[in-house]
């Protein structure tokens, strides 16, 4: 019971992570949440998680919010995204 309950943190701490930088924003130490690119491009590209490139478009349109641009983190990130799949 007890590994159910930790494979089960480790799988969704990446999107708590994620969320919780979006929401915690500063206007000095993390404006808008721009900390939350770290987590979405680390998880998508380096480590890649399940469903996680799903959760990261839907984060950078909440980024292209809160920065009140059309879509210019979704850019970048499908930018990256189709790049990394060229590899």
């Amino acid at each position: 019971m007890k590994t159910k309950i930790i494979i089960f943190l480790r799988h969704i701490f990446p999107f708590l992570l994620t969320l919780g930088l979006w929401r915690l924003s500063d206007s000095f130490w993390n404006p808008a949440g721009i900390l939350a690119i770290i987590p979405i491009f680390y998880c998508s590209f380096v480590r890649s998680i399940d469903w996680f490139p799903l959760f990261s478009i839907l984060m950078c349109i909440a980024l292209d919010y809160n920065f009140e641009t059309v879509c210019y983190w979704l850019a970048i990130y499908c930018l990256f995204y189709s790049i990394n799949s060229f590899q």
